[in-house]
């Protein structure tokens, strides 16, 4: 049944290759310099997450700073027009040494974050007063903006710090529990 194989289909003894033997001394290390390469990604993934999540919680802080610092500006009520009759914000609630400023300063003491009220920020004051028309007639409202600077946890390069802004107006009203403009 099975005889020779005829001389065409086999290959001369002499171009016939051994069969490949490589020493464990070839392989050494591939697997350390896979795991040493892999465990520095995942590393750098996950200080990209956790300056993520500090971006994140900087806008929801400095948005937090930005509201009561704009209530804290439109509470601050002129004790002179008030014995005058008029409801108006004082002019010193976005002075620096202000509701407004006092209340920024002291937020970032203690937890590592600092918060300021820039002089200008977009081509407007960082904390501004003033009076607008609303469905109720005038009201007088304050403004502020914050700055709030975060350090990353890979402080280099580009990612040395970074200042996240945020806006907020309160309005000031009159009444007890209507909100009615005075």
């Amino acid at each position: 049944m099975l005889g020779r194989v005829p001389q065409i289909f086999r290959r001369p003894r002499s171009t016939r290759r051994p069969p490949s033997r490589r020493s464990r001394s070839d392989d050494r290390g591939s697997i350390a310099l896979w795991v040493i390469i892999f465990t520095f990604a995942v590393i750098v993934l996950v200080a990209l997450m956790v300056d993520g999540g500090q971006l994140m919680n900087a806008k929801e802080r400095a948005a937090d700073v930005a509201e009561q610092a704009a209530r804290a500006a439109a509470n601050d009520v002129s004790v002179a027009d008030l014995r005058a009759g008029k409801v108006a914000i004082a002019t010193g609630a976005c002075a620096p040494g202000g509701p407004a400023a006092s209340l920024v300063a002291s937020y970032g003491q203690g937890i590592g974050v600092t918060a300021v009220i820039p002089a200008t920020y977009r081509g407007s004051q960082g904390c501004t007063t003033g009076l607008k028309m609303t469905a109720t007639g005038p009201a007088h409202f304050a403004t502020v903006t914050v700055e709030v600077t975060t350090v990353p946890v890979i402080p280099i390069g580009i990612f040395g710090s970074y200042q996240v802004p945020a806006t907020a107006t309160a309005v000031l009203e009159c009444g007890i529990n209507q909100g009615v403009a005075c």
